[in-house]
């Protein structure tokens, strides 16, 4: 997850970069609040962690200050900093940008909503199969089995291969699964 948040936020900065470039201001305010706001949320229910690293807060604040100066000046000075935010250098991506870890958190945040939707329409909850098509895939919801029984409120997870023969597959759902999109059977 820490290799997520580096990326995104190098997305978002440089979403927001471009949007000020191209004169689109409210563009660039969505991003720079509810994009960051939305991305740190999803990062604290993953982890669990409701600590950020002054790096984050400090990028965070250089992003919000066209938008909300004197806040953004004041938080800057109680983070320690003896200059102004508003003459500090606008954040710059350093390094690349993990896309592969990025396509991995968003077909999780979208299986999620699948199953939320198929659980709301059969009301089963009890145990959620869950069929990755790829090795990364099949790891990255693995690592998150604890977060999916949380999340979900099932009382068992279970993730295969789709080329798994010894996977519980009444249905034949694995049979449905794609790259980035998962098979899921729910009893």
């Amino acid at each position: 997850m820490d290799a997520w948040l580096e990326s995104i936020f190098k997305i978002r900065i440089q979403e927001v970069t471009n949007f000020l470039e191209r004169g689109e201001t409210r563009k660039a305010i969505d991003r720079a609040f509810f994009g960051v706001w939305n991305d740190l949320n999803w990062y604290r229910r993953r982890t669990n962690r409701f600590g950020l690293g002054k790096y984050y807060v400090k990028t965070w604040l250089k992003l919000l200050t066209p938008f909300i100066p004197h806040p953004c000046e004041e938080m800057w000075h109680m983070l320690g900093e003896r200059s102004f935010i508003s003459i500090s250098d606008w954040p710059k991506v350093e390094g690349g940008i993990d896309t592969k870890v990025i396509e991995l958190e968003e077909t999780l945040k979208k299986t999620i909503e699948d199953i939320k939707h198929i659980s709301e329409l059969t009301g089963r909850r009890e145990r959620l199969y869950i069929y990755a098509v790829t090795e990364k895939e099949f790891n990255h919801f693995t690592s998150a089995k604890d977060f999916l029984e949380k999340e979900l409120g099932f009382s068992e997870v279970n993730i295969y291969r789709v080329n798994d023969e010894k996977r519980y597959d009444p249905k034949n759902r694995a049979k449905r699964a794609k790259p980035q999109r998962p098979g899921i059977y729910l009893e």
